[in-house]
Protein backbone atom coordinates (compact mmCIF):
# COMPACT_ATOMS: atom_id res chain seq x y z
CA UNK A 1 0.00 0.00 0.00
CA UNK A 2 1.55 3.52 -0.96
CA UNK A 3 0.58 7.07 0.11
CA UNK A 4 -0.17 7.56 -3.19
CA UNK A 5 -2.81 5.45 -3.26
CA UNK A 6 -4.38 6.85 -0.08
CA UNK A 7 -4.01 10.04 -1.28
CA UNK A 8 -6.15 9.57 -4.48
CA UNK A 9 -8.60 7.85 -2.80
CA UNK A 10 -8.49 10.78 -0.61
CA UNK A 11 -8.38 13.31 -3.44
CA UNK A 12 -11.52 11.54 -5.39
CA UNK A 13 -13.63 11.80 -2.60
CA UNK A 14 -12.97 15.44 -1.94
CA UNK A 15 -13.33 16.54 -5.93
CA UNK A 16 -16.97 14.52 -5.36
CA UNK A 17 -15.54 11.35 -7.97
CA UNK A 18 -16.30 9.10 -5.29
CA UNK A 19 -19.17 9.22 -2.89
CA UNK A 20 -19.20 8.56 0.57
CA UNK A 21 -20.30 5.82 1.10
CA UNK A 22 -17.30 4.30 -2.01
CA UNK A 23 -14.79 6.18 0.33
CA UNK A 24 -15.90 4.78 3.47
CA UNK A 25 -15.55 1.30 2.01
CA UNK A 26 -12.66 1.46 0.45
CA UNK A 27 -11.10 3.44 2.96
CA UNK A 28 -11.72 1.17 5.66
CA UNK A 29 -10.02 -1.62 3.41
CA UNK A 30 -6.88 0.39 2.88
CA UNK A 31 -7.04 1.72 6.39
CA UNK A 32 -7.10 -2.07 8.02
CA UNK A 33 -4.18 -3.32 5.05
CA UNK A 34 -2.04 -0.46 6.57
CA UNK A 35 -3.14 -0.98 10.23
CA UNK A 36 -1.65 -4.80 9.55
CA UNK A 37 1.37 -3.86 8.02
CA UNK A 38 4.78 -3.80 9.02
CA UNK A 39 5.29 -0.37 7.82
CA UNK A 40 2.88 1.53 9.47
CA UNK A 41 5.15 4.64 10.38
CA UNK A 42 5.19 5.74 6.28
CA UNK A 43 2.93 8.40 4.83
CA UNK A 44 0.47 5.94 3.84
CA UNK A 45 0.26 5.70 7.59
CA UNK A 46 0.31 9.22 8.59
CA UNK A 47 -2.58 10.08 5.77
CA UNK A 48 -4.54 7.32 6.68
CA UNK A 49 -3.83 8.77 10.76
CA UNK A 50 -5.23 12.40 9.49
CA UNK A 51 -8.63 10.76 7.74
CA UNK A 52 -10.03 8.54 10.66
CA UNK A 53 -10.18 11.16 12.89
CA UNK A 54 -12.93 13.22 10.83
CA UNK A 55 -14.45 10.24 9.37
CA UNK A 56 -15.48 9.12 13.02
CA UNK A 57 -16.84 12.04 13.62
CA UNK A 58 -18.91 12.18 10.69
CA UNK A 59 -20.00 9.04 11.89
CA UNK A 60 -21.30 10.20 15.19
CA UNK A 61 -22.65 13.19 13.86
CA UNK A 62 -20.17 15.32 14.95
CA UNK A 63 -19.55 16.45 11.30
CA UNK A 64 -20.86 17.37 8.14
CA UNK A 65 -20.26 16.00 4.79
CA UNK A 66 -19.43 19.24 3.48
CA UNK A 67 -16.98 19.73 6.84
CA UNK A 68 -15.32 16.19 6.27
CA UNK A 69 -14.39 16.84 2.37
CA UNK A 70 -13.07 20.58 3.81
CA UNK A 71 -10.91 18.78 6.51
CA UNK A 72 -9.89 15.96 4.72
CA UNK A 73 -8.65 18.34 1.56
CA UNK A 74 -6.83 20.79 4.17
CA UNK A 75 -5.02 17.16 5.52
CA UNK A 76 -3.43 16.25 2.14
CA UNK A 77 -2.40 19.65 0.85
CA UNK A 78 0.71 19.12 2.45
CA UNK A 79 1.17 15.82 1.06
CA UNK A 80 0.38 16.67 -2.90
CA UNK A 81 3.49 18.63 -2.64
CA UNK A 82 5.67 16.10 -1.93
CA UNK A 83 4.25 13.29 -4.47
Amino acid sequence: MTDQEILDLISRYVERRLSLVDFQSEFAAKYLQIRQSRDRAGRASELCDLAIGPLAELSRGHRSESSLRHELENAVRPFRKLV
